[in-house]
């Protein structure tokens, strides 16, 4: 059965002016021609009544549309724990907030993600949340300003951003970690672009050890490219890429003491290859998020998570506005630490 629609005209005849004038009071545009007395009778006839404008007539007459976008990177964003969990809580909060919601994969070609974002504008978004960093994401910056929108990020590149203190989340475990010295410890990392110096990451390193300089911290790293649009399951890429970083370890000439790892699934794979060689109880293996999945593999680690409960509300919290901001998501503590034939969890 087809639900009957309140039209325009019924809102009008029931509060005795014109179509025009419910028009133009629905669209917020009644200042200056509609007295207040009969703006608000308009208001509270047309709620009472059930009348909702059609998004089409939103769009014609410039009223809000109350709809926001939630643009991933690229797809393989999808298959993030974290992200997932924060555009689900995300939605929850639009809802709650009362914003229509798009949900936007972006790919590898920057002027096709462009023209997605402007195709966005066009059918009424008014705020875009990224999450990740697209290809071609300075343009779309630009796109967002040019147009007055409302946009914010997560680890997006963009000047509004809310990020992961990852610098505080390494100096959480490394400091579970002293006195392990840097010559000690491996760092798995990611490459962009063939550079890890830019990373996150390298920085929170450098932080960590104030006194190292930038030789003897890049001869502590192993990286590898981030497999943003390949076609395989990125949990399997980074699982392999573990493994194969740490079967590259039987060439050292010492092993280390303990070895981070970029994200969780490169953490299985390095305690996979080092269970092989019956070295991982005498390897401390580290890692940022993920934690619940490498406690349910029954293997003992060092890890430091996020709030996606945090993270979306910050988002949504500071998504008005089109101004350079910075915010931080900090880290909290949670895992295990295995060293030699001693497990014991850290409180």
């Amino acid at each position: 059965m087809k639900i009957r629609r309140v039209t325009m005209a019924e809102v009008a005849a029931r509060a005795g002016v014109s179509p025009s004038t419910v028009s133009l009071v629905l669209a917020g545009k009644d200042r200056d021609f509609i007295s207040s007395a009969t703006a608000e009778n308009v208001r509270k006839i047309a709620e009472k009544m059930g009348y909702r404008q059609r998004f089409s007539h939103k769009l014609l007459h410039g009223a809000r549309t109350n709809t926001v976008a939630i643009v991933l990177a690229s797809q393989n964003v999808r298959f993030s724990e974290f992200a997932t969990a924060v555009v689900m809580r995300l939605n929850e909060l639009c809802e709650a907030a009362g914003l229509s919601v798009y949900l936007k994969t972006l790919g590898p070609d920057e002027k096709k993600n462009i023209d997605n974002v402007r195709e966005l504008i066009n059918r009424g978004c008014e705020g875009f949340i990224l999450c990740g960093c697209p290809v071609g994401y300075l343009g779309i910056e630009k796109v967002f300003i040019q147009n007055k929108c409302d946009y914010i990020g997560h680890s997006c590149g963009l000047r509004r951003t809310i990020d992961p203190d990852v610098e505080g989340a390494l100096r959480l475990i490394l400091d579970r970690l002293a006195p392990v010295k840097l010559e000690k410890i491996i760092f798995f990392l990611t490459l962009f672009n063939g550079e890890f110096r830019q990373s996150v990451h390298y920085s929170a390193i450098k932080a960590a050890f104030p006194d190292s300089t930038p030789g003897e911290i890049d001869c502590r790293i192993r990286a590898f490219e981030y497999p943003q649009f390949s076609n395989q399951s990125q949990h399997i890429l980074f699982f392999n890429e573990g493994y194969a970083l740490a079967a590259r370890l039987e060439g050292e000439s010492s092993l280390p003491s303990a070895i981070f790892c970029v994200n969780g699934y490169v953490a299985l794979g390095v305690l996979k290859k080092l269970e092989e060689q019956n070295l991982d109880m005498k390897v401390t293996v580290a890692t940022l998020g993920l934690s619940q999945l490498l406690h349910m593999a029954g293997k003992p680690v060092l890890s430091a998570d996020f709030s996606t409960d945090e993270m979306a509300e910050k988002l949504i919290a500071n998504l008005k506005g089109n101004k350079p901001l910075r915010v931080s998501v900090h880290a909290q503590f949670l895992g295990y630490r295995a060293t030699h034939s001693e497990i014991k969890k850290i409180k």
